[in-house]
């Protein structure tokens, strides 16, 4: 009697230390779907993506109802930046970790963008079923900026005001718009990735200071597939893009890729001006001041469509190599 009690006892210790490994492993797996914190990097990546997502539906409203095709393309391009797979945890989508903080911020962005999409796919039905243009635009214009207000929601309940207010953090996404609106433009202009790579890799500092071109790969495979379906009207409409009388011009063949590469330089100079030069150091004055200068040549270079050499040594020769010196980046 006394052994078999002792063999009962043994065995509901087991059993509740079974149990207790089990809601330990889960409550660890728990944590880590809950609580996983971004790294730097992770952080740059989220912030340039939701500028990115920004840029694309102020350019579906810019495009609309005069180019409807140009804001649909916009627009899905949008919600597929949302859903594509953060880079540094590779299973998991950026709006599923926004919906880690905050499930209610992911819910409505989501929504928001697909209700962009389908507001701007219904001026493509017919006449006799489309609600007056006016009232359309002005509906665009309210769902533009609902999105942009959640994308500014998402980015703090992610990224902590410590990190948006350190002047690394602001470098590193101002280099990255800046390589994704070195992208943007030579795709523009109808170059293969593999030439838009090897003439940024050609142009870098050496090694250990030099920006991995691959770090957009993914933005950029995105958009190639969002856009193949895109491209014969892009080409279509290129002509009027090409200003004759002018053989430095170049021939803009993908206006979707080229009104991005317009609007993300746009962009740079907003996020230097409002969310780097308030942060920076003192002893970076001179050197904002001339990042300031390269970004108004880029814009200008890019507005009169120049040769893609031209924007390749504004980014890579001129913004890049100053930026990496002043702010002391890090780009592996």
């Amino acid at each position: 009697m006394h052994n078999g009690h002792v063999d009962r006892s043994l065995l509901l210790i087991g059993i509740l230390m079974m149990l207790l490994v089990t809601c330990s492993m889960t409550s660890l797996s728990n944590h880590a779907v809950y609580a996983h914190t971004f790294s730097q990097n992770e952080n740059t990546l989220f912030i340039t993506m939701a500028h990115q997502i920004e840029s694309r539906v102020q350019l579906a409203e810019n495009n609309f109802p005069a180019n409807a095709k140009l804001a649909q393309q916009h627009t899905n391009i949008a919600i597929s930046l949302l859903n594509q797979n953060d880079p540094i945890v590779n299973n998991t989508s950026w709006a599923k970790e926004i919906g880690e903080r905050n499930p209610r911020i992911a819910a409505e962005l989501t929504s928001a963008l697909n209700s962009l999409k389908t507001a701007i796919n219904n001026q493509s039905k017919p006449a006799s079923t489309i609600v007056s243009t006016a009232n359309t635009s002005n509906d665009i214009k309210t769902k533009v900026s609902r999105i942009s207000d959640l994308l500014a929601e998402a980015i703090s309940s992610r990224v902590s005001k410590e990190v948006l207010n350190n002047s690394t953090t602001q470098a590193l996404v101002l280099s990255r718009l800046a390589n994704l609106i070195y992208f943007s433009y030579g795709r523009a202009l109808g170059e293969s990735l593999a030439t838009i790579s090897n003439m940024a890799g050609m142009a870098m500092p050496g090694k250990g200071t030099s920006m991995n071109m691959n770090m957009n790969n993914m933005n950029m495979n995105n958009n190639m597939k969002t856009n193949d379906n895109a491209t014969m009207s892009s080409k279509m409409a290129a002509g009027a893009m090409t200003t004759s009388g002018n053989n430095n011009n170049a021939v803009i063949k993908n206006i979707t890729e080229y009104q991005t590469a317009q609007s993300l330089t746009t962009k740079a100079q907003d996020i230097l001006n409002k969310n780097l030069k308030p942060v920076a150091p003192p002893n970076a004055a001179s050197a904002n001041a001339q990042i300031q200068k390269d970004l108004s040549q880029l814009k200008t270079a890019i507005d009169n469509k120049a040769p893609f050499m031209d924007i390749m040594k504004i980014v890579h020769v001129q913004i890049h190599p100053l930026m990496i010196t002043t702010y002391n980046l890090q780009l592996k």
